[in-house]
């Protein structure tokens, strides 16, 4: 029963909103805080507690249930969206402190953690669809929020980038149901009758649920929503949309369908020849990208199949690595979002080009954006290192050639990731010197409430990286590998 308490709590919470209770603006801020923490702490009592029960949500005739059950895959997707989600909470709190329109705003932001939990908790393929579902139904109304002509122009893009891939994941998923497929097992509750056809189905579902990872060349909703308000970009991009559609690839391909049957088939080339071709691309256009969050956004394009290329490796290390990176990824993404938004939040500088000498204005933004750039570029002792190094020992260990073709998009993107984002710290600390006396100047430092989330997802950076063995041990375990 507590597995479904988890996901309806911060749904009740949402819900309670959108009536109109709670008439100031400190209250509902109030509520959101106490909703998103208590949810968490409902999240971690059930992690720790490892009771193993299941929860059947809709008994259907055949193997249609949807029913809830916690492994050590979903545990980790929860692990990220519970302790993560309050820091976004927090940081959304005071970026959108000015926002006339924040009630409903703030109901689907607890809508979107409800279908997250949703999500980590699915203990069938046709679960999870739905809640995938359902986290894409809760998160258009926050890109459509500013209602700008921009912002409904990213919110229809995303619409139907969100359709696209429901229609293809479903196919792939009534193709699952039909030959006895349902709950997920370690290996493949699914035995495929016909190689072809079921290849071909699991690359259906893979470009499917990769919309939401933004695989190219479906890809396109995520540079677009640069115009939503920054908590929404940190959200969909670092802990709830994206990780998503990784989740449901990783379900997919060592759960659903047989990771050793794919194993060296033309099915694995293409899903693996996807990630790579997105990791150049992603890396290239965020170098060429001028404005800071699409730069981003780019960054997460390319990062996400990062995770993507360790998962179609179809090995078990090939799997802990982009499982590690997934964990990394959302701390290190999350934070250069927060950093990025204060810089637009305070002085209203959005552009790459804008940063410069802004490191004595921000000096402790900028240090942060300089750890988040430095973690994502793969800078030892930073966790980004450690994860980026798994993801190509193990590449290097399967010996195939698309592997090794992987391994040199690793090294591409990385010395790109070291452009465009360490380009921005330098300019910001070091500016070209235009003969002109230096003035004293004042610091325009974001308040406490975004400033914290920025210093502490630093330090925990910093610390995952230092003390990696014990991510790496807990995620192999986690995982069975």
């Amino acid at each position: 029963m507590s597995l479904i308490i988890t996901i309806l709590l911060p749904a009740l919470f949402g819900l309670a909103l959108t009536l109109d209770i709670f008439r100031s603006r400190r209250s509902r801020d109030i509520l959101v805080l106490i909703a998103v923490f208590a949810s968490s702490a409902a999240m971690w009592m059930l992690l720790t507690r490892d009771s193993g029960e299941s929860f059947t949500l809709l008994g259907t005739a055949g193997n249609t249930a949807l029913s809830l059950k916690l492994d050590g895959m979903g545990k980790i997707y929860a692990g990220i969206a519970a302790a993560l989600w309050p820091v976004a909470a927090v940081y959304s709190a005071e970026y959108m402190r000015h926002d006339g329109k924040v009630r409903w705003f703030n109901a689907c932001f607890l809508f979107a953690m409800g279908a997250a939990f949703g999500i980590a908790l699915s203990g069938t393929i046709l679960t999870m669809y739905v809640f995938c579902l359902l986290l894409s139904a809760s998160t258009v109304p926050l890109v459509f929020h500013g209602m700008t002509k921009q912002s409904k122009k990213a919110g229809r893009t995303y619409l139907i980038y969100s359709v696209i891939g429901a229609v293809l994941a479903l196919a792939a998923v009534v193709f699952v149901l039909l030959r006895g497929g349902s709950e997920f097992g370690m290996g493949g509750s699914f035995d495929p009758g016909e190689a072809n056809t079921a290849m071909t189905m699991y690359l259906v579902g893979f470009m499917g649920f990769g919309v939401m990872a933004a695989v190219f060349p479906l890809h396109g909703w995520m540079p677009r929503d640069y115009v939503v308000a920054t908590p929404v970009s940190a959200v969909l991009h670092a802990i709830a949309v994206v990780n998503a559609g990784v989740f449901a690839v990783i379900r997919l391909t060592f759960y659903t369908f047989e990771a050793d049957f794919l194993a060296g088939t033309w099915a694995q080339y293409a899903a693996m020849g996807v990630t790579v071709v997105t990791i150049v691309f992603g890396s290239t256009m965020a170098r060429r990208e001028k404005q800071i969050k699409r730069r981003l956004a780019y960054s997460t394009c390319s990062n996400a199949s990062y995770i993507l290329f360790g998962v179609t490796q179809m090995t078990a290390a090939g799997l802990a690595a982009g499982v590690v990176h997934m964990v990394f990824h959302a701390i290190f993404k999350l934070g250069a979002y927060f950093a990025a938004g204060a810089v637009i939040h305070r002085l209203r500088k959005e552009y790459a080009d804008d940063m410069t000498g802004l490191g004595k204005r921000m000096p402790v933004t900028f240090v942060c954006f300089t750890v988040f750039g430095l973690a994502l570029t793969g800078v030892p002792p930073l966790n980004g290192f450690l994860s980026k190094w798994l993801l190509a020992q193990s590449a290097i260990e399967t010996g195939n050639i698309m592997s090794t073709i992987g391994v040199c998009a690793l090294l591409y993107s990385a010395f790109l990731t070291a452009v465009y984002m360490l380009t921005i710290s330098v300019k910001a600390f070091f500016p070209p010197d235009d003969g002109e006396p230096k003035k004293k100047v004042r610091s325009r430092e974001a308040r406490a409430p975004m400033l914290v989330p920025m210093v502490l997802l630093a330090l925990l950076c910093l610390a995952s990286g230092l003390f990696g063995g014990a991510v790496i041990e807990t995620v192999s375990a986690l995982l069975g590998v």
